[in-house]
């Protein structure tokens, strides 16, 4: 992991003392000295966020957060939270409306081919609501 994680730190003039920091800060400096292959899903995952953080970019994108389910996914999800906290843009997709909903400010739905923004609410039965800002008319889709 140390020879993929400094790889894209040299790419991006990262410093080692950033790469370290990123890797504690995604709970993974105790198994920095493995192969990126031999990690799990969920390590993974969190490999690809701390290359994604080098450089302190102002916004990150990701698939579905919650894509590898594993009982770290919350610790993954606040590590999420803390940096939207810090004024980072976070850009996911999702197809679990729960995700959404819980994680999201803003919200573009593609429908159809066309993209509509707003903010997402679960309904108890299943389905959403798209509140829409400047879009006449909400977009309910049935839940899967």
């Amino acid at each position: 992991m140390d020879e993929t994680i400094g790889f894209y730190a040299r790419l991006r003039r990262s410093e080692g003392r950033e790469v370290a920091r990123l890797l504690a800060e995604v709970g993974l400096a105790d198994v920095a000295g493995r192969p990126a292959g031999a990690l799990s899903g969920g390590m993974k995952q969190r490999l690809a966020l701390a290359i994604a953080l080098l450089g302190d970019p102002r916004s990150c994108c990701s698939t579905s957060p919650r894509r590898t389910w594993t009982p770290r996914a919350d610790a993954f999800l606040k590590r999420l939270a803390g940096l939207h906290a810090r004024g980072k843009t976070l850009l996911f997709t999702s197809h679990r409306l729960e995700e959404v909903e819980a994680m999201a400010d803003r919200v573009l739905v593609l429908d159809q081919g066309r993209i509509r923004t707003g903010w997402v609410e679960l309904l108890p039965s299943g389905a959403f609501r798209l509140g829409t800002e400047g879009i006449a008319g909400d977009l309910v889709e049935e839940g899967s």
